[in-house]
């Protein structure tokens, strides 16, 4: 809906509420729901079932709750209604088949501007899916970067080492439309996921088998009909083919190790770290800053000198994000202390 007519006061159509919600991050009192019209704001508190009412126009800054004044008993019962309306979307899980509102023990995560049934894990999915497709419409990316680029984060490299390492295998490989390029994106993805050969090959062949089926080839000059005038798969569809199977190949992988980075500035906090790392630790660099990886107990660890100062650490914490995509940072500073015998906990 354009706000223009609204600014040339044109008596255009508009909603009524404004809302808003908060999800419970620490404390179930946290997680509400609320609809003003710009004089009542109703609030709901949805594992709680608390209800706050303010008048708006009496108290700006929101000081009296007005929820159990019989002078605003009307007012309660028309904004608790426009609350169920609103939130009736959701499900039985928000408002029940009398219209009431529900309470409920947890956090539902998703939006409900996106209604869905599914779980957490399969909006995840859907979104990589649609994102490689995505890139690959916006004509930036070939087949292979498009799948590739997508999954940098379940690799371990960041977007352009992936990027630079999928440039060749556009249009089927070097130009001669060979195997799909978006296949040949899913089988980097796979092998730096699974960190395996045996794995990965075996996981590739079946995912050029379902995307064989689908499709009836693998090979791009019979999907784009070069020859026969009869194009089998859009380009953009076998990109999200290959991203889909891809992710069917990934959720059957057994749980990845947790990646914690940890930023020091100084030397002295470094090489105490790195002494619990034993002799497996490696050297490496990411952007700006050397660091240094091994393993910790149930975890890949990653270690960086910052240097001394908040830019530093700021500059340093950027790159281990986009290098190492840790699951957690650390950051030692003066506060942590250097002890000699420093302990490490999950």
């Amino acid at each position: 809906m354009s706000l223009l007519p609204l600014m040339r006061s044109e008596g255009a159509p508009w909603r009524k509420y404004i809302d808003s919600q908060h999800s419970s991050c620490y404390w179930a009192n946290y997680d509400w729901n609320m609809l003003t019209d710009g004089k009542l704001k109703y609030i709901w508190f949805s594992q709680t079932g608390d209800e706050q009412l303010f008048d708006l126009t009496a108290d700006p800054g929101e000081t009296r709750n007005l929820a159990a004044d019989s002078n605003y008993a009307s007012a309660m019962t028309e904004m608790r209604r426009a609350m169920a309306d609103y939130l009736a979307e959701r499900g039985e899980q928000w408002v029940d088949s009398d219209g009431k509102l529900v309470t409920h023990s947890r956090t539902i995560l998703y939006s409900p501007h996106f209604p869905s049934s599914k779980s957490p894990d399969k909006i995840a999915m859907t979104s990589r899916i649609e994102e490689a497709r995505a890139r690959k419409s916006s004509g930036k990316y070939n087949c292979a970067q498009a799948v590739a680029c997508s999954y940098a984060s379940l690799t371990g490299l960041d977007e352009e080492s992936l990027r630079n390492a999928t440039n060749a295998y556009g249009t089927g490989m070097g130009n001669l439309e060979g195997t799909c390029g978006a296949l040949v994106g899913a089988g980097a993805v796979i092998g730096l996921a699974t960190g395996d050969r045996i794995k990965a090959m075996q996981a590739m062949k079946r995912i050029m088998g379902r995307f064989g089926e689908r499709n009836s080839t693998v090979v791009c000059r019979h999907l784009k009909g070069v020859g026969t005038g009869k194009p089998l798969r859009d380009c953009n569809d076998c990109v999200a083919d290959a991203a889909e199977f891809l992710e069917e190949e990934l959720a059957a992988l057994p749980p990845r190790r947790r990646r914690i980075a940890v930023i020091a500035a100084m030397d002295k906090e470094v090489n105490l770290l790195r002494g619990l790392l034993g002799t497996d630790a490696a050297e490496s660099v990411a952007g700006r800053v050397k660091i240094i990886t091994g393993r910790l107990g149930d975890a890949d660890i990653a270690i960086a000198k910052s240097g001394i100062g908040k830019v530093n650490a700021a500059l340093a914490t950027r790159d281990i994000i986009d290098h190492f995509h840790p699951d957690a940072i650390v950051s030692t500073g003066v506060a942590g202390g250097t002890a000699t015998r420093p302990t490490y906990s999950m």
